[in-house]
């Protein structure tokens, strides 16, 4: 597989998928992958043993409707390779809940503690701000094991050159374009853009933005992270003629509060007067 420059895994994925995630997966139980997350690394595969005890780090909540549908395919997975389970530690980090540099420093010391006389064979971290989170406050914890992390969004910008780990990263990129070209071709009258995110997803707001660029003087574009729930359902529930409204997700809003991305999502199609379509298909 081909890196670039960043060190970082050469190959995009369109749509989310858990089966594909856990065939990668499925790689790396059977060989360490043990290319360094550097500038102009080889990446190399040994055949080392499978990893026998597995950390995976959830950036946000359990209740997460993606995670409830990615744990049992990753149990299934890590048992098939002849994992124990009890050598498979699930930690929910919920930084999305609880953001403060207190709360972040908190949770790396309980980490270190927990696992003060335990080590990792891999870590498994899942979506950016669990890497980021790895790869600052929780630099002490397995700083020998190596990382898979996916569902990160613009891999660009982690800052991993220097920490020595040994980092495999899959990148996040949702098809953005594609999404709007077929919305176009099944509403070819369409004039305004509704692109509904929260405060917490500025990555995939500037994607959006990029990926939107062929249409910046054909069509009106709306996006919505600087705003309530509430004053995006208003906004949906009265858009004007030849609108569609693309719902990307809303982990929180400019109130500070919090949500479920899913049951925002309900609310906008039930509220829109548009026809909505979602980036997502485990919302």
């Amino acid at each position: 597989m081909e890196q670039n420059k960043h060190g970082l895994l050469n190959r995009r994925v369109k749509f989310v998928n858990f089966g594909q995630v856990c065939l990668f997966l499925t790689l790396i139980v059977t060989w360490h992958v043990s290319a360094p997350a550097h500038a102009q690394a080889e990446q190399q595969v040994s055949s080392a043993p499978a990893p026998k005890r597995v950390v995976l780090l959830y950036a946000y909540g359990d209740g997460l409707p993606a995670y409830q549908k990615a744990t049992p395919a990753f149990l299934s997975l890590m048992t098939a390779g002849g994992i124990n389970l009890n050598d498979l530690f699930f930690e929910y980090l919920d930084l999305q809940r609880n953001h403060s540099a207190e709360y972040r420093q908190r949770l790396a010391d309980s980490l270190q503690y927990k696992f003060a006389k335990s080590n990792a064979d891999l870590i498994v971290a899942v979506h950016t701000e669990a890497l980021n989170f790895l790869l600052a406050e929780g630099k002490g914890l397995f700083p020998d094991a190596p990382v898979f992390s996916y569902l990160v969004v613009r891999p660009e910008l982690i800052e991993a050159k220097n920490t020595g780990r040994r980092i495999l990263i899959r990148p996040q990129s949702l098809d953005m374009k594609g999404t709007l070209e077929i919305a176009l071709k099944m509403f070819s009258q369409t004039r305004r853009i509704v692109f509904v995110t929260g405060t917490a997803a500025q990555r995939l707001e500037y994607q959006a933005k990029r990926d939107f660029e062929p249409w910046r003087n054909k069509l009106e574009f709306d996006f919505t992270s600087d705003r309530s729930v509430e004053e995006i359902l208003q906004s949906v529930a009265s858009l004007p003629p030849q609108s569609i409204v693309i719902y990307c997700n809303v982990f929180s809003d400019k109130t500070g509060r919090t949500f479920i991305p899913r049951d925002v999502g309900k609310m906008v199609a039930k509220a829109a007067n548009a026809p909505v379509f979602c980036l997502w298909d485990t919302l």
